[in-house]
């Protein structure tokens, strides 16, 4: 897990290499030349074309050919595109509106300050790594690094196949290490997502990585709103289904505590296997401490005690993002070295002893019967 506590700046190398197409981009490529071979052998210059269009089009068309929409928000769509200069592929969120005025536009860049800043100081391995942006016709892009998709997809597609708690346990700590670091990073440079979710967690290969810093905010040391940073004008709440009630009652003396109840929530609900409510009886229960009991009995202790500090009621009894990755969190199920094995379910064990009892009915069945 070193490479987790790795801030160090991304050197020009290291951007090559994570310029490089991934397995998803390569099957496409293969299925496009599959199907061209079926046609008349000809040159296809969108392949090669490292020309701009036109001399007076908009930078986005001059500079990327646009592959797909992979994101579609309140905000903002997230183009995957290829670009024309170096034939890598890059996301672009694009703002759905036009700035209406100066503090909507300010708003916008602070996803900017805050992407850039931790690329230039970090180059954490968990924060989605941003190249550039500029604003035309009124809207922000943002080009950042491509991912295969975000958690809430491939949790989707994961728990079609799996249906062992142990193994969805398993990948539940595996998500929580590298977000965790992902924050640890983030909260270190006096920032709060206030915004985590699923759907803000990106995957590519085996890595997890925080994105989408639409509502990021700078805070001072005293973890108070600094007023006078230009990151700030405003908080804006995030998605209702994960967001900390403290947030909606405008306490804002723990905004980072916010982020570990939102995490908190994001991975509840992949043990929950449904989608967390956005408010009503049961929103409230989650935020009173009151959690599903069936779902809990059937995670480990360890797994159970963590969700419940991650989302205690109280922001200032829930651990911060560095002390659970130094402490391991509740018997250590955060540490790398954390046994496996440990990780069976009460559930998984009541259908061990009833497998066993019926195996020594049976045994019993045939001493009975005069069988040795």
């Amino acid at each position: 897990m070193d490479r987790l506590n790795n801030c160090n700046t991304p050197t020009k190398s290291e951007i090559s290499i994570q310029s490089t197409p991934n397995k998803l981009e390569t099957q496409f490529n293969q299925s496009k030349r599959q199907r061209n071979s079926d046609k008349k052998e000809e040159f296809d210059s969108s392949e090669f074309d490292h020309h701009y269009p036109e001399e007076n089009c908009s930078r986005f068309r001059k500079d990327f050919v646009e592959i797909d929409v992979v994101g579609d928000g309140s905000y903002g769509i997230v183009r995957k595109v290829r670009s024309r200069m170096e034939s890598c592929f890059y996301a672009i969120k694009e703002s759905k509106n036009q700035f209406r005025g100066v503090n909507e536009k300010d708003r916008a860049v602070k996803e900017v300050l805050a992407l850039a800043a931790l690329s230039t100081a970090d180059g954490n391995p968990h924060i989605v790594r941003y190249f550039d942006s500029w604003i035309e016709d009124k809207k922000l892009f943002i080009k950042t690094e491509l991912c295969d998709s975000n958690l809430s997809f491939y949790i989707k597609k994961y728990l079609e196949k799996e249906t062992s708690i142990s193994k969805i346990e398993e990948l539940a700590i595996d998500i929580l290490r590298q977000v965790l670091d992902g924050l640890k990073c983030l909260h270190s440079h006096n920032m709060a997502h206030l915004d985590i979710k699923p759907d803000n967690i990106f995957v590519k290969g085996d890595v997890y990585k925080i994105g989408d810093f639409g509502h990021v905010v700078m805070i001072s040391k005293k973890d108070k709103i600094n007023d006078q940073n230009q990151f700030l004008s405003e908080i804006e709440d995030g998605d209702p289904k994960y967001i900390a009630r403290e947030i909606l009652h405008e306490n804002h003396d723990n905004l980072q505590k916010a982020d570990i109840f939102s995490l908190g929530a994001s991975i509840y609900e992949i043990f929950m296997q449904r989608d967390l409510p956005p408010n009503g009886e049961e929103w409230t229960n989650i935020r009173d401490g009151k959690l599903d009991a069936n779902t809990l009995s059937k995670i480990s202790t360890n797994m159970r005690e963590l969700l419940e500090i991650m989302m205690h009621p109280d922001p200032t009894q829930r651990p911060s993002a560095k002390d659970l990755l130094e402490t391991g969190g509740p018997g250590k199920i955060l540490s790398s070295n954390y046994n496996n094995f440990t990780i069976t379910s009460i559930s998984e064990k009541e259908e061990e002893i009833n497998r066993l009892k019926k195996e020594l009915e049976l045994l019993r069945s045939m001493k009975n019967n005069g069988y040795n």
